[in-house]
């Protein structure tokens, strides 16, 4: 019994754990460097992924800022045009309202020339038949253009481009 728990010579439990740190030692000194070299590639992969990035960034808001400068110059331009449409249209309708307001107290003028002559029964009634028709075309006639000056003007005003906030 005594024999059993004595302790060989050299002892097998400092050895084989002297061997175990021995064999651990050299696989790190084998492994460690690669696993190194793999962790430093990766870290290079991300600096240049986040170089792109940052890169990527600056690009698109100069490319927004471009965008929303030349959206704003069009806006201004069709703006401009529109105020200067209206204004020539406005002066047309000027010129053709004046025109035909002088053409209806003509007529005005004529009938009452007319009426005041009492000419001839039937000459009478012709005549004021023909007045009384021309003015009621000139009277149609204003209110088309009219109504035409009111279309033209919702038109434009509706086809102008929506600003952008």
């Amino acid at each position: 019994m005594t024999e059993a728990l004595t302790k060989p010579t050299p002892d097998p439990t400092i050895l084989t754990t002297e061997q175990l740190l021995r064999e651990v030692k050299n696989l790190e000194d084998k492994i460690m460097p690669l696993v190194n070299a793999q962790f430093a590639a990766i870290s290079d992969k991300f600096v240049v992924l986040e170089a792109q990035r940052i890169e990527q960034k600056a690009d698109n808001r100069i490319e927004v800022g471009a965008a929303l400068t030349a959206q704003k110059e069009e806006n201004d331009k069709s703006e401009r045009l529109t105020s200067e449409r209206l204004a020539q249209l406005a002066t047309q309708f000027d010129t053709a309202i004046s025109g035909m307001s002088t053409q209806l107290n003509d007529l005005k003028d004529r009938v009452t020339r007319f009426e005041s002559l009492k000419l001839g029964g039937t000459e009478v009634t012709q005549d004021r038949r023909a007045s009384t028709a021309l003015v009621v075309s000139l009277i149609g006639m204003g209110i088309v253009l009219t109504s035409a000056l009111v279309g033209v003007i919702l038109f434009v005003v509706t086809k102008q481009p929506s600003t952008v906030p």
